[in-house]
């Protein structure tokens, strides 16, 4: 039988872009959110700072999927959710989570996400998602997706790549995405530095949503 999506190839070093990269890469392989930070790095005026990031393209995800040998039973999941209750909604949810988070990231992937986290320097890093479709005309996907902040190292910006791919079948993103879903698989993680606290200890939220890493403002 066919695969329904491809099986993208391993290693993935050209999963992680930085900003010239995930601007010639475009919104379909970087998401609303990372594409829109590509677009303004693009054309920031003299005197304007955007921190540095990267981001890991929307096809990682897929070949993490593959990789864990998820991919098929998260497709076959999702397919079964037209029409389902309330409650089949939130045990699909917990299924998927688990197939995304239960496995470890391929080592060529964590390795290149290592290195370019090395590039940005020292942390604590932000971690974003980027949905494929998101910030469009069709769909927004505003306050679906999870952000984590301050993530100190390699190995806590790995995880919460992870967990911003899950964040895309918590419940009320999947019954977010299933109208219209099309069975289609896909969000990028792209990691930059955390908002800069202001006072009263609120964060100015920054201006991406795309698992990329980025240093701390000075």
């Amino acid at each position: 039988m066919q695969d329904p999506i491809d099986r993208p190839a391993l290693p993935a070093l050209d999963h992680v872009l930085g900003p010239d990269e995930a601007l010639a890469a475009g919104e379909g392989r970087v998401g609303g959110k990372a594409f829109g930070l590509a677009r303004m790095a693009a054309v920031a005026l003299p005197g304007t700072e955007i921190p540095p990031w990267f981001v890991v393209a929307a096809e990682a995800s897929v070949a993490h999927l593959w990789h864990a040998e998820a991919a098929e039973s998260v497709l076959a999941t999702l397919y079964s959710l037209p029409g389902a209750a309330q409650n089949e909604l939130r045990a699909a949810s917990e299924q998927l989570v688990g197939l995304v988070t239960g496995a470890r990231l391929a080592s060529p992937l964590a390795d290149a996400v290592g290195q370019a986290l090395k590039a940005l320097g020292d942390g604590p890093y932000a971690v974003r998602s980027s949905m494929v479709g998101e910030d469009s005309t069709e769909r927004s996907f505003a306050g679906q997706l999870q952000t984590y902040l301050y993530r100190r190292d390699a190995a806590e910006v790995l995880d919460a790549i992870r967990l911003c791919w899950a964040s895309a079948y918590s419940p009320h993103a999947l019954a977010y995405q299933l109208i219209g879903f099309d069975g289609e698989l896909g969000s990028a993680p792209s990691p930059h530095p955390p908002p800069p606290k202001q006072e009263g200890g609120s964060l100015v939220p920054l201006g991406t949503s795309a698992p990329s890493p980025a240093p701390p403002y000075p």
